[in-house]
């Protein structure tokens, strides 16, 4: 009941101060749609003709309508398609001329063939890898930056009053660690619930989605509860939790997918709890990977929130009891 009571307080804090609100609830959607406007699938190429007369005029641009990767758009004269193409060609034009010809019979059949490696797997859209990246890289930052609460809570002595009574000190700790795993999960369920409605995301197997998001909001908790304890201000713990929280996320790949990085810096992210987050998103979102599949990954995971956790604990029992 303590524990409940402790999460209870800080959730009703943070959902109270307004500067969460944007930054947990709607900054980071407003990122997940500009970088899948970023890496958005191409659009279809248009290709203008001015048709002579004749049936060999005829048959080739009969087979040029006839490829699904291309939009014919005709034109009268040269004038008229020199036009188009410093103003942009009618895409309504050539999507009714393709309508017109589908009853034509094929005539010659065009296949498409990718040399080498695509980066990205055809059916995964930009907004699957922003969701996935903002995911990771919020709800971290979110996490360092609640460390705030830690803090005050030592300062104002709500700690110390809390210690007075029948609570024990390893409860109060468990209390906070629980209210940053909190915070860190209901950030990260919006997120993705919100990424599905507004963007039509791919999150793979939610239960392997959900496996992540957990592990890595323990990781987030651990990483929020050591810094509460290694700052006694909390201004000035917030402001080093943004450039932490960030920096680690441009190198972890939640800013540019790791997959553009160098071999140097795919060895550095490998440090960082980022990069396995991401790298298990990918294995369950581009190539349907289930829970099984992303074991390395969680386990991981779940060392560095022991690390981290272990750390946070002793330096908590050592300032809260100093």
């Amino acid at each position: 009941m303590r524990i409940t009571a402790i999460v209870g307080t800080a959730l009703t804090r943070f959902i109270r101060d307004r500067f969460n609100l944007f930054f947990v609830f709607v900054f980071p959607l407003a990122l997940v749609l500009l970088i899948g406007v970023q890496y958005g699938e191409p659009p279809t190429p248009q290709l203008g003709v001015v048709a002579g007369t004749g049936s060999l005029a005829d048959e080739l641009v009969d087979r040029l309508e006839e490829n699904e990767q291309l939009e014919v758009v005709p034109h009268d004269d040269r004038d008229s398609l020199l036009a188009a193409v410093e103003r942009g060609a009618d895409a309504e034009q050539a999507a009714q001329v393709a309508r017109d010809q589908l009853a034509i019979t094929e005539l010659i059949t065009v296949e498409t063939t990718t040399t080498g490696d695509r980066l990205f797997p055809e059916d995964v859209t930009g907004y699957d890898i922003g969701a996935a990246s903002q995911l990771v890289l919020f709800i971290f930052l979110t996490s360092l930056t609640g460390s705030a609460a830690i803090i005050q809570s030592r300062r104002l002595g709500v700690t110390t009053r809390m210690l007075s009574t029948p609570t024990s000190l390893s409860t109060i700790i468990g209390g906070e660690g629980v209210a940053r795993f909190a915070i860190a999960v209901l950030q990260g369920v919006y997120i993705m619930v919100a990424t599905v409605v507004l963007f039509d995301v791919n999150w793979g197997s939610l239960v392997a989605s959900a496996t992540i998001l957990a592990a890595f909001a323990t990781v987030g908790a651990a990483a929020a509860m050591l810094s509460g304890a290694l700052f006694d201000n909390d201004e000035q713990a917030s402001g080093i939790a943004v450039i932490t929280g960030l920096g680690l996320a441009a190198l972890g790949g939640a800013m540019l997918p790791v997959e553009l990085f160098s071999d140097t810096m795919v060895t550095i992210a490998k440090v960082i709890p980022h990069y396995w987050a991401l790298d298990a998103f990918a294995e369950v979102v581009r190539h349907g990977g289930s829970v099984a599949d992303i074991v390395p990954q969680l386990a991981v995971l779940l060392g560095f929130a022991a690390a981290i956790g272990t750390a946070a604990v002793w330096r908590l029992r050592v300032t809260l009891t100093g």
